[in-house]
């Protein structure tokens, strides 16, 4: 008999209630305190105001604070069922970070994302239980120096929880169950991140709890800290959510003996135990770490102030509510045996996963296309025009590059061009969040594009037996081979209109570079990246000073960098979009369904890594083809002349915007520039 319920999907309070408010300290080095009443937060902590229309990002924390997480499970599992987590997307949800604009002002976050799945429990015979959860955890490890080493802490827990509400509990019938459940993630979620330094990585818990199998021990176990995770051992990283728990649970264990010791309650099993109602009661209540009246710190974000726990919203199981509050007696009936015979479960359930938490655009939330335009004049290459476009821009994507150089001198000789993806990434501890990011290594260059050689090495003056892409019509010397097919199509040879490269390239894969973190997004973990240009050429009898000199030019290189968002190989079209109704036939049958959802990922509609750069160059080439038929249309319907006048005014700009550039350059002292640099 299958029986569906399904969790509450709105969080039952907003507002903190926390053990103590984490405050910097006054020396300014960032270890802070706690502040003396727990009941009533700092003086600097603004009212909550719910969707003010826009907030400063300076006024926001950039990091989660740490917060303790609850383990899923006890020392002991039950033999009479297991679980199944089925979401959607192969366990990858893709979120909306809030939109920044120009002035620095943000738009507060309205788009949250709703995590939904099922909880499918199979049970081998009937058995009540106590409660059913799911929850989302998350941890970063992050390394902070020699001095600090590696810290780990967890930095986010959401989930819901149905209670059995009186001793009837929640029965589970024999055979298979599904519960619904619905998780609010903010949008200004951290997505998940991974690098030799640092990491950020998400589960899924499930449990369905039963009793434990020797009398009187629940309530014992209030004081014992749990260390059997009871995780799956093929969780990504999952050695960090362990050592988090396990420390969450030390903490607790110290937290509730000291409020034992504060109302005389014996923590030893036996005679003795006070059961007045400041003392069974009140800890009865604290049975479930993170209860439903503790803000998320990442929604509510005013200040890096921990919250003990995650938020978890609860209610009671609707087919056995509760009639009234509960009173002594009630909780007391914790205390009294409950066995098998009497229908219960011995243990608990268990099951997790891995999650992934991506970002899509913060604007439209759809897939991100690409088309940067570069333009610049550079002594000896003249004008020069760069673009680089995209239909679906992703780590992984594919890249049309067209370069042109329209003027360039004709001494010059062009031996290299080369592209270039920088990634950079700093770290902010959740334990220090006030203190300036740190960044644990230099940037990381990926060479996306290269065509030719720069010469031999440690070569100042390339000769004219070196092999170079282009050279001007007062430049004898050798032609590099050409690399049509391999590289790209390219106007090589001696010519007076100039050089022009087309080619395809495509960007690394997630196992080598990091999605770009977006501005509104809160996160230990922030990734950058930089589009490098970079062209080595010559001008034949010039020193790079410009000094005269007979024979081979010295070696240049011009190098224009330019910021760009890099967005999650998950945002596809796949992805984002719904598959037309005839893409699949439906399944025969519900097994059907069942090899479906189990299935691994299909690596082709899961991200942008899994196509090949055939497939992807192929498809890009010929909507780039189509795009310059069009172009060259336009342009015959416009005249050419026109045109003409319009590239000689554009050249002409550079030159003189160019040419301002350098005596601003030299006036101010400073060396260095698009060109001319080694």
């Amino acid at each position: 008999m299958d029986e569906y319920a399904s969790f509450p999907s709105t969080p039952i309070s907003s507002q903190p209630n926390t053990p103590g408010w984490y405050t910097p300290s006054a020396n300014g080095q960032g270890r802070g305190g706690y502040h003396a009443n727990p009941s009533e937060p700092p003086s600097y902590f603004p009212q909550f105001q719910p969707n003010p229309p826009q907030v400063s990002i300076n006024d926001k924390i950039k990091v989660p604070p740490p917060i303790l997480l609850r383990y899923a499970g006890t020392n002991t599992l039950s033999n009479k069922g297991c679980l199944k987590i089925h979401v959607p997307g192969w366990a990858t949800t893709l979120i909306q970070p809030p939109q920044i604009f120009a002035t620095g002002e943000r738009l507060a976050p309205q788009d949250d994302t709703v995590l939904t799945g099922s909880l499918e429990v199979i049970m081998k015979e009937r058995r009540k239980v106590q409660a059913i959860s799911v929850g989302v955890q998350s941890v970063c490890r992050l390394w902070m120096g020699d001095t600090r080493g590696w810290e780990e802490d967890g930095v986010f827990e959401r989930g819901v929880e149905v209670l059995g509400g009186n001793e009837e509990g929640i029965w589970l019938e024999q055979g298979s169950q599904s519960f619904s459940f619905n998780i609010l993630l903010p949008a200004t979620l951290a997505t998940t991140n991974w690098h030799k330094f640092g990491r950020l990585s998400y589960i899924i818990t499930a449990r369905v709890q039963g009793v434990s199998p020797a009398p009187y021990s629940n309530f014992p176990s209030l004081f014992k800290a749990n260390t059997s995770m009871h995780l799956d051992p093929e969780i990504r990283f999952v050695h960090d959510f362990e050592k988090v728990i396990a420390h969450s649970a030390h903490v607790l264990e110290e937290e509730r003996r000291g409020r034992a010791r504060e109302v005389g309650l014996s923590p030893v099993r036996g005679k003795g135990r006070s059961t007045s109602k400041g003392g069974v009661v009140g800890h009865m209540r604290d049975l479930s770490l993170g209860s439903g009246d503790t803000a998320d710190p990442i929604t509510h974000g005013r200040t890096p102030s921990p919250s003990m726990g995650g938020h978890y919203t609860r209610r009671q199981n609707a087919e056995n509510p509760p009639t009234s509050p509960p009173t002594e007696s009630d909780l007391s009936k914790h205390l009294q045996p409950r066995s098998e015979k009497t229908g219960w479960m011995k243990g608990d359930l268990v099951q997790s996963r891995e999650l992934w938490i991506q970002a899509t655009s913060p604007v439209t939330g759809d897939v991100v296309p690409l088309d940067m335009r570069r333009e610049s004049f550079v002594e000896g290459l003249g004008p020069w025009k760069f673009r680089a476009s995209a239909d679906v821009f992703a780590i992984a994507a594919v890249i049309l590059i067209d370069f042109r150089l329209p003027l360039p001198s004709p001494t010059t000789s062009i031996f290299l061009l080369r592209l270039t993806l920088s990634q950079r990434y700093t770290l902010t501890s959740p334990r220090t969040p006030d203190l300036p990011p740190y960044e644990p290594q230099p940037a990381q260059d990926f060479v996306i594009y290269q065509v030719g050689k720069p010469g031999r090495q440690g070569e100042r003056f390339p000769g004219l037996d070196v092999g170079a892409l282009w050279r001007g019509t007062e430049v004898e010397g050798k032609i590099a081979e050409s690399e049509e097919g391999k590289k790209g199509v390219s106007s090589k040879g001696q010519s007076q209109e100039g050089w022009k490269i087309k080619a395809v390239a495509r960007l690394p894969t997630h196992d080598k570079i990091r999605p770009s973190t977006n501005e509104g997004t809160i996160t230990p973990i922030r990734v950058s990246h930089e589009l490098i240009i970079q062209v080595y050429y010559s001008c034949y009898g010039e020193k790079l000073n410009g000094e005269k000199i007979n024979g081979p030019g010295e070696l240049r290189r011009m190098t224009s960098r330019s910021p760009i968002h890099v967005p999650s190989c998950h945002c596809i079209d796949e992805a984002l979009h719904l598959p037309p109704y005839d893409f699949l036939p439906p399944p025969s049958s519900s097994s059907g369904i069942d090899s479906v959802i189990s299935s691994p990922p299909d690596k082709k509609k899961w991200c942008m890594c899994g196509p090949s750069f055939e497939e992807l160059g192929k498809a890009a080439m010929e909507k780039d083809r189509i795009r310059e038929t069009l172009e060259e249309q336009m342009e015959e319907e416009e005249g050419g002349g026109a045109g003409g006048s319009r590239d000689a005014e554009r050249v002409g700009r550079l030159r003189v915007r160019a040419e301002a550039n350098a005596r601003n350059k030299a006036t101010s002292g400073g060396s260095g520039g698009s060109g001319g640099s080694r």
